[in-house]
This record gives structure tokens, sequence and C-alpha cells, in this order.
């Protein structure tokens, strides 16, 4: 009796652990079936674009790699990120995340931005609830964003990198 239960579950774990993994293509498939230009990429096949203004965090796990093209109004991007997008435009939005240990969030946070700046990007200011502030990176129409969330307490954090260039509209026919 107590092989069968040791044997479920590990063939429950299996299962969950096949679930998830086979999220990342399923994505994928439906969004070739609907005509979205999506990709994603978790765990070890998560990847770093050679091209991106901040290099790849050292020290720190790639955990997730996402890219869509989409209209500006259907991003759905963290509110953290300060991106104020005109609304009509498409994007090819790129996102990288990254776990990293809470007290290193700052210091990669703060040498991602610098690999930003020192790429040619420069900050905008923005105006958050009535203060003005520093938002994203920008250049030529493309924005970068460096994100950094530390949850001490759950042990969880994350940097999150993300670019979004603006797609020319190609004539249709």
């Amino acid at each position: 009796m107590y092989g069968f239960w040791r044997t479920s579950r590990y063939l429950i774990l299996a299962a969950g652990l096949a679930c998830s993994l086979a999220c990342a293509g399923a994505v994928e498939v439906i969004g070739d079936l609907a005509g979205l230009d999506i990709e994603m990429k978790l765990g070890d096949d998560a990847i770093h674009p050679a091209d991106f203004p901040a290099k790849a965090i050292e020290g720190g796990t790639r955990s997730l790699y996402m890219a869509m093209t989409a209209d500006a109004d259907n991003l759905d991007l963290p509110p953290e990120a300060n991106l104020e997008l005109p609304s009509g435009v498409r994007y090819r939005m790129e996102m990288v995340v990254y776990e990293l240990p809470a007290a290193e969030i700052p210091a990669a946070q703060a040498r991602a931005e610098t690999e930003v700046e020192a790429a040619g990007f420069t900050r905008r200011e923005t105006e958050v609830e009535g203060d003005v502030g520093l938002g994203p990176f920008e250049q030529d129409g493309s924005l970068f964003a460096v994100l950094g969330a530390a949850d001490r307490a759950a042990g969880d954090s994350a940097l999150v990198l993300i670019r979004l260039i603006p797609v020319p509209d190609t004539p249709e026919g």
C-alpha cells in the first residue's frame, strides 16, 4: 500500500511538471493559431537577447523570456514600469526575468540601468500621481525598463528587463 502512494505521488509530480513545461509551448501554439507573434521560454530555455542594452545579470537565474508583437493598447505591462504608450502603435515587446537573492536586487538594478544609459538610452521624466519622476529609458522611439522586485519576507525576488520597439506599419496586400 505504501508503494502505491509513493508511486502515485511521483506520477502526480511528473504530470504537474509536464503540464507546466507544456504551458510555454501551448502559449506559442495558441498564438500561432490566432495569428499572433508570441514566443515564451522558461527556465534553462529562457534567453537573453544579444542586442539588449542591459547585459545578462551575473549571479541571477534566468527564469523567463517572453516576446510578442501587439498594439500598445493590448500590451499588459506592469504599472511599475511607467510605460505610457501612444494608442494605435504596434510594439515588439521582449521581457527577460531573472531570479536573484533580494539583497542583490538594488545593485543588479543599478548595474543594468548604467548599462542602458551607456548604450545611448536616456531616462524620460514622467508624471506619476502628481509627482514628476524618472520613468523608463528611451532611444529613437524604443523604450527600456528595468524593474526590481524584492519580497524579503517571502524570499522571492526578481529583476525584470523590458524592451519595446515600435513596429513599422506594413502595407497589406
